[in-house]
C-alpha cells in the first residue's frame, strides 16, 4: 500500500498492501471435522496516497495564489501541484466467533460445508483532502466527518454442490446460501431486489441471496513420446459465476464481511501441462466476459477501457531441481493495452537461494483499479544465505522508476526498500532481527527512514513483533 505518500507495488493481492496496526489475540479448536475460532482484534488504518487533481481543485489553487499575491506573500512554484487523499479507520472486534466445518457428503451425491461468524465490532473513520504547492498547504476539507459504529453481526455462507462425469466430461456445480444480520443500519432503507431483505430488532435487518456456479471440464487430451520423456496435458474449461447485484449502500461496510462485489462472469481457460524429464511447466490462458458492467465489479478485476470484457489472464510456470521462474501478466484485447505484468526467476544452489522480479503496471490501470502506486517499473531483489541448519541471513530490496512507459524500461531507477533480516528457527520456535530502510519522496525533497525489527515466534502460540524507529518529524 502506501507508506510517505510513495506507492508501493502488489499484483491482484491485497495481503500485499501494508498501511494497517494490527493486535490480535486468537484462540483455536480444531476438533474432527470443525474448526472453531475465538479472537479479539485491534485494527488501525491509516492510507496517505495522492490523486489526479480536478478541474475544481485546480480553480482552488488558483484562487489561493491570486490572493497571496495580492497580499504579497511569496508563491510556491505552481508546476508542483498534489492533492493529497488520507483515511483514518480504527476498528474493534470483541468479540470474533468463528465456526468452519470440513464437507459433509449427503447420499455419496451432493457435499455441503458452512462457514459461520458472529462477532460485536466497534468502528470509527475520517477522511480528509489536502492540496499542496510544494511543501506548503494551501487548502484542507474534510471529505467525510468522524463517524462511528457500534453493531453486532452473524454470517452464514453455506456450498452445496457436486462434481460427476459424462462420458469424458467433467461436471460440477454449486449453490452458496447466504444469510447476514445486523443489529444496526447506516440508514433506515431496506431493499429486495436480488436479495430478501427484512427488519429485525429496532434498527437493525437481515438479507438472505444466493450465490450459484458451474463449470465444464471438457476432455483432457494427452501428448507423448514412447518412453514417456516428454508428456503434454492440455484441457478446455469452461466457468459460469452469479452473485446478484443489490444495493448495499444503507449496509454498513467495515470489512470484508460487509460487502458483496456483484458477479455473473463467463469464463474460458486453457491449461497446459508439460513434463520434460525432471522439468515442469504450466500454462494457463483465461478469458472472462462479465455481464455486469465494469463500475459495480471488485475492483481488482476491472480493466481500463472495456466495461464488459476483461482483461486476458496470462500464467505461466516453470519449476525443475535447482530454479524456477514465474509469468503473470494482464493483456486488454480490445485496446491492445498490457496492463501488467510481472516475472519472478528463483535459483537454489547448496542451500543459497537467490531470486529476482520485475513488475510493470500500466498507469491507466493504477488509476482505474485504485492501486495506491504511481510508479510504473518495480525491481525486486531477495537472497538467503544459511549460516547452519538453523540459521540464515536474508536479504530483500525494491527499486522503481517512475520513467518510461515500456515495458523494461530501468531508466533512472532509484531504491525504494532494503531489508536485512538474521533468522533462527529452533524446534518450536523462532527468532528474526532485521534491518529496513524506506526511501520516499516528500514533495520533492528525498528522505528515508530507519527501523529496528524483533521478532518472536512460538508455534503453538502465536507471535510477537516490535518495529524500533524515530518518531516522523512534522514540518
Amino acid at each position: 500500500g502506501t507508506d510517505k505518500r510513495i506507492g508501493y507495488q502488489f499484483f491482484n493481492s491485497l495481503d500485499a498492501v501494508n498501511d494497517s496496526f494490527e493486535n490480535s489475540w486468537v484462540l483455536r479448536h480444531h476438533p474432527q471435522n470443525n474448526l472453531f475460532e475465538i479472537r479479539l482484534d485491534d485494527t488501525k488504518t491509516r492510507r496517505r496516497r495522492f490523486s489526479e487533481l480536478s478541474n475544481d481543485d485546480r480553480e482552488t489553487i488558483a484562487g489561493i495564489t491570486q490572493e497571496m499575491e495580492q497580499q504579497n506573500l511569496a508563491v510556491p512554484n505552481k508546476n508542483f501541484q498534489k492533492k493529497e487523499l488520507e483515511m483514518n479507520q480504527h476498528t474493534v472486534l470483541f468479540p470474533h466467533f468463528q465456526w468452519n466445518t470440513s464437507y459433509v457428503t449427503f447420499g455419496n451425491f451432493l457435499r455441503y460445508r458452512h462457514d459461520f461468524t458472529a462477532d460485536h465490532v466497534y468502528f470509527q473513520e475520517r477522511e480528509f483532502e489536502r492540496l499542496y504547492l510544494n511543501s506548503l498547504l494551501v487548502n484542507e476539507k474534510t471529505t467525510l466527518p468522524f463517524s462511528a459504529a457500534n453493531l453486532i453481526r452473524l454470517n452464514y455462507r453455506g456450498y452445496l454442490g457436486e462434481s460427476f462425469r459424462l462420458y469424458k466430461n467433467h461436471l460440477s456445480f454449486m449453490l452458496r446460501p447466504n444469510l447476514q444480520v445486523r443489529s444496526f443500519l447506516k440508514d433506515d432503507l431496506l431493499l429486495r431486489k436480488n436479495a430478501f431483505e427484512t427488519s429485525l430488532f429496532s434498527q437493525g435487518a437481515a438479507r438472505f441471496f444466493l450465490e450459484c456456479g458451474a463449470q465444464w471440464a471438457l476432455p483432457e487430451g494427452v501428448a507423448h513420446t514412447d518412453d514417456w520423456s516428454y508428456i503434454h496435458y492440455f484441457q478446455p474449461i469452461i466457468r459460469w459465476n452469479l452473485i446478484p447485484k443489490f444495493d448495499q449502500d444503507h449496509w454498513y461496510h467495515i470489512d470484508r464481511w460487509d460487502r458483496i462485489y456483484p458477479q455473473n462472469l463467463l469464463e474460458v481457460s486453457l491449461r497446459n501441462s508439460w513434463k520434460i524429464n525432471d522439468v515442469m511447466m504450466q500454462f494457463w490462458l483465461t478469458q472472462g466476459y462479465d455481464f455486469y458492467h465494469q463500475k459495480d465489479l471488485f475492483p481488482l478485476r476491472k480493466g481500463v477501457s472495456n466495461n464488459h470484457l476483461l482483461p486476458l489472464d496470462i500464467n505461466f510456470d516453470l519449476q525443475c531441481e535447482t530454479a524456477s521462474a514465474h509469468v503473470r501478466a494482464e493483456y486488454e484485447v480490445a485496446s491492445n493495452r498490457l496492463l501488467q505484468s510481472l516475472f519472478k526467476v528463483n535459483v537454489q544452489a547448496h542451500d543459497v537461494k537467490i531470486g529476482a522480479g520485475y513488475l510493470f503496471q500500466n498507469h491507466k490501470l493504477q488509476i482505474e483499479r485504485g492501486l495506491l502506486a504511481n510508479s510504473p517499473h518495480f525491481l525486486l531483489v531477495d537472497f538467503t544465505i544459511p549460516l547452519n541448519k538453523q540459521a540464515h541471513i536474508r536479504y530483500d530490496g525494491q527499486f522503481y522508476s517512475e520513467k518510461g512507459k515500456e515495458l523494461f524500461n530501468f531508466a533512472d531507477i532509484k531504491p525504494l526498500i532494503h531489508r536485512v533480516r538474521f533468522e533462527y528457527n529452533g524446534h518450536c520456535w523462532g527468532l528474526a532481527l532485521g534491518y529496513e530502510e524506506k526511501r520516499y519522496r516528500d514533495f520533492g525533497h528525498n528522505k528515508r527512514e530507519r527501523a529496528i525489527i524483533l521478532s518472536v515466534r512460538f508455534d503453538s502460540l502465536g507471535s510477537f513483533a516490535k518495529k524500533f524507529k524515530r518518531p516522523e518529524i512534522m514540518a
